[in-house]
């Protein structure tokens, strides 16, 4: 499985996404990874769906939180994602920590302190926002 991901993502179909909690380049690239597509059209094409999909909630979401992660790559070039003993941060990239939310709940506080634990910038990015990065 992995090399078929490894050759998807070489011909620039997927990203993958390895979790910064790991130091040593072994336990990344061993350790769980998020997968993100880099053709959204793709992405909800291959889960069975249609733009009009989009409505709802679970899905918006995924594709949302895809989105950015395509965004941050093409600013920052890559991006990791944090997880570590139940918390976690979408992404995380040079001096930023991103949160990204499709809903209208946020617990600024989780997030916050865990950026403050990686000496990170804490970057909140919504879906009420307007998707800009």
């Amino acid at each position: 499985m992995s090399e078929y991901i490894k050759i998807l993502q070489e011909l620039g179909l997927f990203g993958i996404c390895y979790n910064h909690a790991f130091k040593s380049m072994r336990k990344k690239i061993s350790g769980s990874k998020k997968i993100y597509s880099l053709n959204l059209n793709l992405s909800l094409n291959i889960n069975g769906f249609d733009e009009s999909y989009l409505n709802d909630n679970r899905v918006f979401g995924k594709y949302f939180e895809n989105y950015v992660y395509m965004r941050i790559l093409e600013k920052f070039g890559d991006a990791e994602y944090f997880r570590e003993k139940g918390k976690e941060l979408d992404f995380v990239v040079g001096e930023n920590a991103f949160e990204i939310k499709s809903g209208t709940e946020i617990d600024m506080l989780r997030y916050v302190q865990l950026a403050l634990n990686l000496k990170k910038k804490l970057q909140i990015i919504s879906k009420l926002d307007g998707y800009l990065l």
